[in-house]
């Protein structure tokens, strides 16, 4: 496309457009992880799992502990509890493996806030490459 100034650069507009994208994008990440929105519903198993084990005045060893743990603090979910104790130890095992701090949180949110901006580039430099080929030669 040609204006009276010349022609318009559109892949440094669109270059542009997508640091400005990938740069909002990135910051809301930041903000979400940061910040988390408000859950609804029962505690999710990583927030009750700490519960499950300090529980003051209560014994938390077995299946029939849930209940008394409950009812003396709000904060353990019986649900949880019950999952928890009623699985066979080789599960509670992996659950609390899984707890353990690792390096995998960070890959996935790195992931989570990296990725699309490079698809978005990747399939805009695909699109452009097409376009590119319908050109009058």
């Amino acid at each position: 496309m040609t204006t009276s100034s010349g022609t318009v650069a559109w892949s440094r507009g669109f270059f542009r457009v997508w640091v400005l994208l990938s740069v909002v994008w990135i910051i809301g990440a930041i903000w979400i992880e940061n910040y988390p929105p408000v859950q609804s519903g029962p505690r999710s198993w990583e927030e009750t799992l700490p519960l499950l084990k300090n529980v003051p005045g209560v014994k938390m060893e077995r299946l029939s502990d849930c209940e008394p743990a409950a009812k003396q603090d709000p904060r353990v979910d019986l649900q949880n509890c019950i999952e928890y104790f009623g699985a066979p130890p080789w599960e509670r095992d992996r659950r609390i493996a899984e707890q353990s701090p690792t390096i995998w949180p960070y890959v996935r949110w790195t992931a989570w806030a990296v990725v699309p901006p490079l698809a978005l580039l990747f399939f805009g430099a695909a699109i452009g490459w097409v376009l590119r080929g319908f050109r009058r030669v």
